[in-house]
């Protein structure tokens, strides 16, 4: 709804057109080839908020590369195996953890990857640091994560749907969106 009225009858025409007679496409290149781009680049973008890694300065993500080696490669990317992979896959996989962005990690495994791998902090001082990360509870569980690359970037992945690609927000983004 945040679309341009012409802009979504584009997007509702095009999509039509591609989806009937066969079934909606599961994965976005699918979506390419069978000449939906602008629903394909509406996904890619984020919708309301794209991924901002192209605005990231190269020297943040040189100073990112110690802790989370594979910010960088993750950014802007949608995982390969489709829905599933969220979050806290997202976050572990940044740190160098290997197949951790193409698989669902739960939150009980995330957890204990956390309490071995980090210590807790509190305030906003060290949000412009690669490597703080930040949780969200529901209801007393855990419910979301993301990490910071440095220099008020964070590294997000907003939800485990194979339309949400990993992407760079600012730390305040990052925050407001999950208020």
């Amino acid at each position: 709804m945040d679309l341009r009225p012409g802009q979504r009858r584009s997007l509702l025409a095009v999509r039509r057109k591609t989806v009937h007679p066969k079934p909606l496409p599961v994965w976005p290149s699918e979506l390419a080839d069978a000449g939906d781009r602008l629903m394909f680049d509406w996904i890619a973008s984020g919708a309301v908020r794209p991924s901002r890694h192209r605005a990231v300065p190269g020297p943040v993500w040189d100073r990112a590369a110690d802790r989370l080696p594979r910010a960088r490669q993750l950014a802007g990317t949608f995982p390969h195996t489709g829905s599933g992979p969220n979050c806290l896959g997202t976050v572990v996989a940044a740190t160098g953890v290997a197949d951790a962005d193409n698989r669902q990690v739960a939150p009980r495994e995330f957890e204990t990857w956390l309490e071995e791998h980090a210590e807790p902090i509190t305030g906003t001082s060290q949000d412009d640091e690669p490597g703080i990360v930040f949780v969200w509870t529901e209801h007393g569980e855990l419910a979301h994560a993301t990490v910071t690359i440095g220099d008020g970037w964070m590294l997000t992945k907003p939800s485990q749907s194979w339309s949400s690609p990993r992407m760079i927000w600012t730390v305040r983004e990052a925050v407001n969106s999950w208020r």
